[in-house]
């Protein structure tokens, strides 16, 4: 019970990592320093927007408009993340159900349950390293 207990916390901490990746617009960075200080810009793309930094302080954020304009990592790395949340929350329903240290369907027909749990969760990580992969290629 002590390795069930375990197993699910790291889970909930990978799943709110992808959540915080999902969310987060620092994809990719750069910086354009002009001929001085004052036009220095700082761009931020993510997965759902584009953001400019100013040397002001300013912040300007743009959603993208059409998926069809973005790059073709960019949308198989959006799709990758996207299943790889779904994954991870049907991961997590398994793991309720099928762990030891719940009440739900104790019986042994559903030991499969436990099993598909690490099946999904393992389907979960995959996708986000292969997603990783695709964007160090870039």
């Amino acid at each position: 019970m002590g390795r069930q207990l375990l197993a699910a916390s790291l889970v909930l901490l990978g799943f709110t990592g992808i959540i915080v990746i999902c969310a987060l617009p620092m994809w990719k960075v750069s910086a354009f320093v002009g001929s001085n200080i004052l036009t220095a810009r700082v761009f931020w793309e993510g997965l759902w927007m584009n953001c400019v930094l100013l040397s002001t302080g300013n912040m300007q954020c743009k959603v993208y408009n059409t998926i069809l304009a973005l790059s073709q990592n960019l949308q198989v790395s959006r799709a990758l993340i996207c299943i790889s949340l779904a994954a991870g929350g049907v991961g997590i329903v398994l793991m309720v159900i099928g762990a030891r240290a719940t009440n739900f369907y104790r019986d042994n027909q559903y030991a499969k349950i436990r099993c598909g749990l690490s099946y999904m969760e393992e389907y979960t990580h995959l996708f986000y390293w292969i997603r990783l992969f695709l964007e160090k290629m870039q």
